[in-house]
């Protein structure tokens, strides 16, 4: 079962600049690592969320 911190990115397909995938924050659109640590220090320091 997919972490619940999923719900707020968006899987992004391959982007050229990057060797990792990529997701997208629902609500300022900036990009992260696919990576579930990444993902909750991004969206505990998102200020539009």
């Amino acid at each position: 079962m997919p972490d619940p911190i999923w719900v707020h990115f968006t899987q992004l397909e391959h982007i050229i600049r990057f060797k990792q995938k990529r997701r997208e924050c629902n609500y300022c659109q900036q990009q992260i690592n696919n990576a579930l640590r990444a993902a909750y220090i991004y969206f505990r320091n998102c200020e539009q969320h």
